[in-house]
């Protein structure tokens, strides 16, 4: 192994013990969990058992192939973590020091133990719930710890006998006291000064995390006062597992929002009962002293595990993807998970509503809507017609009563997502121009199923166009027919519409189409998703498949800009990168990277790193997002990502207020004109707070077609911020 090789497996495996600790909170973060390292040495007996049970496993999983040997994660080896915990806060000290040895071989059994037990119940999860096992490996290896020590009469009802560097303080009042044991107590350490210390970490991590542990323990110690229940001299089991169930239920596997933390309080009631449910006694008599006595059985992690992975699942299962919205994204920090949330899919999608695209190409009139006036009223109001209009008015070229004059007529029909063709109607005749089909309402028609029990129909289909067959795949943009004037029809039209099943005449959907123009008086309107209206001419953005290479970003590309800002001037180099996760950055050599993606023929700003005044912070304020249409006028309205608008401190504080109200709120508007092989961008971004304009910044962009972005010039007001031309 070489020298590099050697420091790479070393360091893996080095960061993995602060890591190990960390996962327990569901945190990636290093310092949090070198921090939660020193709080268990508060007992030092069971910090040092913690410890010795990690190495451990962590050795041991990476020279069994459970990890790579360089592997810095902890998610393999948490359950053997808090097993050694446990191992330490039971294990009587006067045995540990007679007998050190036993105590470390006990420890290492444990700890394999619960490895082992993790990759099996892990797979098993994952396979059939889509779901981690989380600490149900340390749950079950803890009981039979518990159990061993009861039996060889090792424990007593006072089971915390060690040393304690610090030692328990009733100072802060019994509420507060009863918070700070039940978070020290997710550690084996239930001591005021250890939860003190847990909880201020917590809080420098993440805001809505401290304050889930909060409401866990709010909603506990309610139930304790109703139901009359009792705390307990050591851990204090309905404690911790509140507050688990609360944190990752309403800001782990939940976006953090209100119907989120209603959930996590319900799951928190539903986690106490079950704590209740499963306590018992256990009834044995001391070797030592021959007399009967008995002991309160812990639940240890089995509440959290059982109501979080239930309320998870089950919220899998919804027919409609509403709020609130799961965390599928992997993020693992409330705020990170709500930014990226808001910046890359609440802004582009609205929460539970599918997304098509226009099913026909070129310009077209909406003639009749959603709850259209005609036939789209009820059940069916969720639906559209669509016509071809010329100039004058007319759509028909000559003849008002010949079929084929019509503009709509023969025009090809097109898949308007992915899917399987579940039902095919054919070989009924077009009607003559002013004539309907009452027996045959919807003509000829194809309805494709894109699973999820969503469906779209095209109706009113001219004859013999549909080459299709009842469960052959279809993929986006294929062509599945043509306009005709079949069925219930005086004029040929297509009629789109997304249903709940395949039938014709079935109950119609709510839904969006993406990425179309709205032609306007001065050109056209940019929606990226929404719903075309009665008297709309729109047409689907082509997506320009070019426009990376047209703006200067290609992987690996460069550009630098003279740069003036104020009295000052420099030059400020981009380079663009594609990260091994296939992202693409631009890095500024003045310290600042923005992520951007374009697909479909637009480009997306996604997130800002090092906010900075310099011209990578000026494009980015000015261009969050460009669809592109060649030799039009085009403007669109988005909303820019927090990490741009917003400083750092300023952007946290908004994500913690988010879930409740969202007091900031910005929006930008973009206009785009095309002279010869020159892109020209106005832009202008405002601040509302509370509804109020309190701030704003506007400014141009130009972007040579050949060459990429030339100049950025931003402006608040009438003040020059800074201006950028390329060299």
């Amino acid at each position: 192994m070489s020298i590099k090789r050697a420091l790479e497996v070393s360091g893996g495996v080095i960061l993995a013990i602060p890591n190990s600790y960390s996962t327990i909170l569901f945190s990636e973060s290093s310092l949090l969990g070198l921090i939660l390292l020193c709080v268990t040495f508060i007992s030092p007996q069971i910090g040092l058992a913690g410890l010795l049970g990690l190495m451990s496993a962590i050795l041991v999983s990476r020279i069994v192939g459970f990890e790579p040997l360089e592997s810095k994660s902890g998610v393999i080896t948490f359950n053997s973590l808090i097993s050694s915990l446990a191992v330490g806060y039971y294990y009587p000290t006067v045995l540990l020091m007679h007998s050190p040895w036993q105590f470390i071989g006990f420890i290492m059994a444990v700890s394999m133990f619960a490895l082992f037990l993790y990759v099996v119940i892990n797979y098993l999860t994952y396979t059939y719930l889509r779901m981690p096992s989380m600490s149900l490996s340390f749950s079950i290896t803890a009981i039979f710890i518990w159990f061993y020590f009861a039996k060889t009469g090792y424990l007593s009802n006072y089971a915390n006998e060690h040393i304690m560097l610090l030692n328990q303080s009733t100072a802060f009042g019994t509420w507060w006291t009863g918070y700070f044991t039940s978070m020290g107590s997710l550690f084996f350490t239930p001591n005021v000064y250890a939860g003190l210390a847990i909880a201020f970490v917590i809080l420098m991590v993440s805001r809505i995390s401290f304050g889930l542990t909060l409401l866990g323990w709010v909603v506990c110690s309610k139930l304790v006062t109703i139901l009359g229940a009792s705390t307990s001299n050591g851990i204090f089991y309905p404690g911790f597992n509140l507050v688990l169930i609360v944190m990752s239920v309403g800001g782990i596997f939940l976006i953090p929002g209100k119907s989120a933390w209603l959930i996590a309080v319900g799951a928190a009631i539903l986690g106490f009962l079950l704590s209740l449910a499963m306590s018992g006694n256990f009834y044995y008599v001391n070797p030592y002293t021959l007399l009967g006595s008995s002991l309160p059985i812990p639940v240890f992690a089995f509440p959290v595990n059982m109501v979080v992975i239930l309320v998870v699942f089950a919220l899998r299962l919804r027919v409609s993807n509403s709020t609130p919205v799961l965390n599928e994204m992997g993020v693992l920090h409330p705020e990170q998970a709500l930014d990226i949330y808001s910046s890359r899919l609440k802004r582009f999608a609205k929460q539970g509503v599918p997304q098509f695209v226009l099913p026909v190409n070129g310009e077209w009139l909406v003639t009749q809507g959603h709850h259209g006036d005609i036939t789209h009223k009820y059940e069916w109001a969720y639906a559209w017609d669509f016509e071809v209009e010329d100039s004058s008015g007319k759509r028909y070229s000559h003849n008002e009563v010949c079929l084929t004059d019509y503009y709509s007529y023969n025009k090809a029909v097109y898949a308007s997502a992915s899917g399987y063709v579940s039902k095919v109607v054919d070989g009924i005749p077009d009607n003559e121009v002013g004539a309907i089909n009452n027996s045959d309402n919807w003509g000829n028609y194809i309805s494709i199923s894109h699973g999820y029990g969503i469906y779209t129909l095209y109706a009113h289909l001219k004859a013999g166009s549909i080459s299709l067959k009842a469960g052959e795949y279809v993929g986006l943009g294929t062509k599945i027919a043509i306009v005709g004037n079949s069925g219930r029809s005086p004029i040929p039209h297509l009629h789109f519409q997304v249903q709940v099943s395949p039938e014709a005449g079935c109950k119609t959907k709510y839904s969006h189409l993406i990425n179309y123009k709205v032609k306007t008086s001065e050109g056209f309107t940019f929606v990226g998703s929404g719903i075309p209206e009665q008297g709309q001419f729109i047409s689907g953005l082509v997506a320009e498949s070019n426009l990376q290479a047209m703006m200067g970003l290609n992987n690996l590309a460069t550009m630098e800009y003279a740069v003036t800002k104020g009295s000052r001037s420099y030059n400020e180099k981009w380079d663009i990168d594609l990260d091994f996760l296939g992202r693409f950055w631009i890095k500024s050599s003045r310290g600042t990277t923005v992520e951007f993606s374009v697909y479909n023929g637009i480009y997306n700003s996604l997130g800002l790193r090092r906010r900075k005044l310099n011209a990578l912070f000026a494009f980015s304020m000015l261009l969050s997002r460009m669809p592109y249409s060649p030799k039009q006028k085009l403007d669109w309205k988005d909303q820019p990502v927090y990490s741009v608008v917003l400083e750092p401190i300023l952007k946290n504080a908004l994500l913690f207020l988010l879930p409740l109200f969202n007091p900031l709120k910005f929006e930008s508007t973009s206009s785009m004109s095309e002279t010869n092989d020159t892109i020209h961008i106005d832009s202008r971004t405002i601040y509302k707070l509370l509804g109020i304009k309190i701030k704003a910044y506007h400014g141009t962009i130009d972007i040579d077609k050949n060459q990429g972005i030339k100049s950025i010039v931003l402006s608040s007001g009438t003040n020059e911020i800074l201006r950028a031309k390329r060299i």
